[in-house]
Parts: C-alpha cells; sequence; structure tokens
C-alpha cells in the first residue's frame, strides 16, 4: 500500500505530460489547417481574377479589333474552296517535281513505237 500513492503520482504526471503534448499537438494542426484554409481562399480568389481576365482577353469584338490590326487575315472567297482531289493532284505533282529535282526519279520519254 506504500507504493499505491507514488504509483497514482505517476500516473498523473505521465497523463499530464501526454495531455500537454496532445494539446501543443493540436494547436499546431488547427495552425496549419487556418493556414491551409486561407491559402485554398487566396487560389480561389486568383482563379476568379484570372477567368475575368481571361473573358476580357477573349472577347470576339476585342480579337477582331486585334486581328484586323495585326493580321492580314481577310475574309474566305468562293474561289478559295477546292476539291480534296485537286488538292491531293496538287500535292503529287509537288511531289513529282520535288523527286525529280532532287534527282529520286528519273523521267524517261515513253518509245512511240516508231
Amino acid at each position: 500500500m506504500k507504493f499505491a500513492p507514488v504509483i497514482f503520482l505517476g500516473f498523473a504526471i505521465l497523463l499530464g505530460v501526454v495531455l500537454f503534448q496532445v494539446k501543443y499537438r493540436v494547436s499546431a494542426l488547427e495552425l496549419e489547417y487556418a493556414t491551409l484554409q486561407r491559402n485554398i481562399h487566396d487560389g480561389q480568389e486568383s482563379i476568379k481574377v484570372l477567368q475575368a481576365e481571361w473573358s476580357y482577353l477573349s472577347e470576339p469584338q476585342r480579337l477582331q479589333k486585334l486581328s484586323e490590326k495585326f493580321l492580314s487575315l481577310k475574309p474566305m472567297q468562293s474561289g478559295q474552296v477546292v476539291d480534296l482531289a485537286e488538292v491531293m493532284r496538287v500535292v503529287e505533282e509537288e511531289n513529282i517535281v520535288q523527286a525529280v529535282l532532287k534527282g529520286n526519279v528519273v523521267v524517261t520519254e515513253e518509245p512511240d513505237g516508231s
């Protein structure tokens, strides 16, 4: 029975130390939580600002003015539209000319049979 008060006192001190450590750990976690919440809020505000900037920068009227000022684009004319077959014919002709110029293809004339 002599050791019972010493054991209870040691147990109380141990619980006090553990409680103290838990308290400081909780305080540190609350500070970290508050910091994360502030960072999230700042990020959301940044996203809102960037969305507003994007809305302004991508306005069709603004883009139209800039394209007229800096680009030499004009509306497409109906004569500029061609069939895919025409495009392929031009590409094939260009490829043949390129090959002949590089010397990869030798052009021979067909005999007339005479």
